[in-house]
């Protein structure tokens, strides 16, 4: 099971975004992070948009 702590970490970060079934992907920030039955969610805003999204941890790519 994910910490508390382990869970914070990507809070703050950038990663991309990849769009399921594409190969579109978009640059967003990780707002709040949660432990889903077992999996990991971030809570995700786009970089140049509007709007904020929870999505699976696998969809967010080169979280720096």
């Amino acid at each position: 099971m994910t910490s508390q702590n382990e869970l914070a970490q990507a809070v703050g970060r950038r990663g991309m975004l990849r769009v399921s079934g594409t190969e579109l992907k978009f640059a967003v920030l990780i707002l709040d992070s949660r432990n889903r039955y077992g999996h990991i969610d971030y809570l995700c805003q786009p970089i140049a948009g509007e709007g904020t999204q929870w999505h699976d941890s696998n969809s967010v790519t080169n979280v720096i």
